[in-house]
């Protein structure tokens, strides 16, 4: 069973926040799952140790009215996505990333992946996070499927995202124009783990099979 943290003011969350125009059109639960920062954290009465939280969402979108925004300050945001930094920021922060997987492993990554997969889809890639990639021999590769298993305090694979991400890798297979394979984003979550036998005989059943990827 997975270990979530004590809910207290300040902790940042990834939960599934309702914009109000997402709210006006009917829908009871935001489309994704984003970074949110807890303001207010109260007890429950009762057996339990229950808390009652409030969160306001961490974008990198402008609010459409400064007054009910708070901008993080820059020395305090360490998550400013590749694409929005310097070719130097980019540089640095790629060669600290393969600096500290090759001290803790002994092995230097192969592939890369901008974090939360910003700065391009497979084959368009920024330029920036290109360059800074060939500097260290990297393949930068991003999905072309998302299992959404993040989604809903990390559903993993599951009767529902399992079928839905099997529809997308075929029409995706439909719609290529070379043979490639086709990535899809899983992340390391219990659930995930649970349900991947089901998925991956499900992708057999649909025609799909594995390869290792390229040296």
């Amino acid at each position: 069973m997975a270990s979530f943290p004590e809910p207290q003011v300040g902790l940042v969350i990834s939960y599934a926040y309702l914009w109000s125009d997402e709210a006006e059109q009917g829908q009871v639960e935001g489309r994704k799952d984003r970074p949110c920062a807890i303001v207010v954290a109260t007890e429950i009465p009762g057996p339990g140790q229950r808390k009652q939280v409030a969160v306001v969402p961490i974008t990198h979108a402008p609010s459409h009215d400064p007054r009910v925004a708070i901008e993080i300050p820059r020395r305090l945001n360490n998550t400013t996505p590749l694409p929005q930094q310097t070719q130097a920021g980019v540089n640095s922060e790629i060669t600290q990333a393969q600096n500290a997987i090759i001290a803790a492993t002994g092995i230097a990554p192969k592939r890369f992946r901008a974090p939360y997969g910003f700065g391009g889809v497979t084959g368009r890639v920024d330029p920036k996070i290109q360059a800074a990639a060939n500097q260290h021999g990297l393949t930068v590769v991003y999905w072309d499927v998302d299992t959404q298993d993040t989604q809903k305090n990390g559903q993993g694979l599951n009767g529902r995202t399992i079928p839905a991400s099997v529809l997308a890798a075929k029409a995706l297979a439909r719609r290529a124009t070379n043979a490639r394979p086709v990535n899809i984003l899983m992340h390391v979550l219990p659930a995930t783990a649970k349900g991947l036998p089901v998925f991956v005989a499900a992708l057999k059943k649909a025609g799909f099979t594995f390869v290792d990827p390229p040296p």
